[in-house]
């Protein structure tokens, strides 16, 4: 969410819709570490920079901006998602993640309970988990990265000539 905490007021409606989450949270603040956990509910553990995959592993969904990073870790670790798109290819991501079985959430209702609304869907919703093992299950399945741009070097390779 690291993106989308320099906006103004932008965190403060980010909390107020998780303050109306009955689960326990986990929002990674970045450099703003302090300054969010002081106005964080109780339910709402604060961290600053972190290794987003091993925070992933022990959560059961994601919250994100929709970035490239965030979304493989989502899709990485089986995670449904709610995405809040705040610019550039993030609009795209987040209707992309929502028609394979997500939600999206715009930034300009945040703090009038839709993100909590979207959470408590995908949270409670096994449709949502299904998808998100679905698309695991798909990107697992890829070829490893090594693989893959051992192959664009031969296809660019020979479609250019030596």
């Amino acid at each position: 969410m690291g993106t989308l905490l320099t906006s103004e007021n932008l965190l403060a409606r980010i909390m107020d819709d998780l303050a109306r989450l009955p689960v326990p949270c986990v929002l990674a603040a970045g450099d703003r570490h302090d300054e969010v956990t002081a106005t964080a509910p109780g339910h709402v553990e604060v961290v600053g920079f972190t290794d987003l995959a091993a925070l992933a592993a022990a959560c059961t969904m994601m919250i994100c901006h929709g970035g490239f990073g965030s979304l493989t870790t989502a899709f990485a670790h089986a995670l449904p998602t709610v995405v809040l798109p705040y610019n550039v290819d993030q609009d795209f991501n987040a209707d992309r993640v929502e028609q394979i079985g997500g939600r999206l959430v715009g930034w300009q209702r945040l703090g009038e309970g839709d993100l909590a609304d979207a959470v408590a869907a995908v949270h409670d919703d096994p449709a949502y988990r299904v998808a998100a093992r679905r698309l695991a299950d798909d990107v697992a399945a890829l070829a490893p990265p090594a693989q893959a741009a051992a192959t664009l070097v031969t296809d660019l390779a020979a479609v250019s000539g030596p």
